[in-house]
């Protein structure tokens, strides 16, 4: 496994934005600006925190890609993460119009997708090592790796763990000790 950047692992001031986060979910409301920026905001830390295989990220040049898929909402949210540094890589955020073009992302912010489309395309790419982001129980239990669904006004992050190894992904254990962990 490639690591983006040892030194973002054991950075104070990536913690701390982690923490930082952590601590702002207790305070989501139903405003969906407000939601999607700390969605957004979270989305980057587990890029921070996720290890692709080696394959994956072989050139020194690679970007981060994440792509966004659904509610077009969020690609104004998600646009105050574009450009920003991922270990020594810069993310890369790209709304989709449709699941065809999933071979270039990273990452897959799937975000009000029915239940139907969402089955298919966690189907399409089982095994790929894509880290895939959801809102709800129905997308964690199908196989996402991650889920932010918003429970009593807090965004509760669940995690796939059987998924993420399925797709060749390690996720930090200090993200790990912030979610819970669904084997």
């Amino acid at each position: 496994m490639s690591r983006l950047n040892k030194s973002t692992l054991k950075s104070p001031l990536r913690l701390l934005c982690l923490v930082v986060l952590y601590a702002l979910w207790g305070s989501v409301h139903a405003d969906s600006a407000q939601e999607f920026t700390v969605r957004a905001g979270l989305a980057l830390n587990f890029a921070r925190f996720t290890e692709w295989p080696d394959t994956v990220l072989k050139d020194i040049d690679t970007t981060i890609n994440l792509c966004l898929l659904g509610n077009p909402m969020v690609e104004e949210a998600f646009a105050s993460i574009h450009g920003k540094t991922v270990g020594n890589r810069t993310l890369q955020v790209q709304l989709l119009a449709h699941s065809s073009n999933l071979n270039d992302c990273h990452i897959l912010y799937v975000s009000d997708l029915d239940k139907n489309k969402i089955a298919v395309l966690l189907d399409e790419i089982v095994n790929l090592p894509i880290l895939t982001i959801g809102e709800d129980d129905f997308f964690i239990q199908r196989g996402g790796a991650v889920s932010l669904e918003i429970l009593n006004d807090k965004i509760s992050i669940k995690i796939n763990l059987k998924t993420a190894k399925q797709n060749g992904l390690t996720i930090s254990a200090r993200v790990l000790k912030l979610a819970t962990v669904i084997q």
